[in-house]
């Protein structure tokens, strides 16, 4: 690299990297299990990364990576912690049998007028 850039900030777009289908073959397919089986099949589950909140990964950028990564990152993961335990302590969850109609807004999908 010249030295004249050296000290220049490059950016990059996370969504385009998280829809890339060399590296998430369907990224547009809502898919829950997507990350647990990357790292099923890469053998991810074994090493100490496997059991991190906070991806290390330069193809899963949520917060940026590296020294310029978000400083939040720590309390988001904690924050989600947190949120999950009092939804599971306060609400009854339960299975939905037939699935509710998604519109989309930009890359937000959203319940259907009249559904909850």
């Amino acid at each position: 690299m010249d030295k004249a850039y050296h000290d220049y900030n490059r950016g990059g777009s996370a969504w385009g990297i998280h829809h890339d289908e060399e590296l998430y073959p369907n990224g547009n397919t809502f898919k829950p299990f997507r990350f647990v089986l990357l790292h099923k099949d890469e053998g991810i589950r074994d090493s100490a990364d496997a059991h991190t909140l906070i991806p290390s990964s330069q193809n899963h950028v949520p917060f940026g990576i590296g020294k310029l990564s978000c400083p939040g990152t720590q309390f988001a993961a904690v924050v989600t912690k947190v949120f999950l335990a009092y939804l599971a302590m306060n609400y009854d969850l339960e299975e939905v049998h037939e699935k509710p109609r998604f519109l989309s807004l930009g890359h937000l999908p959203v319940p259907a007028i009249g559904q909850s």
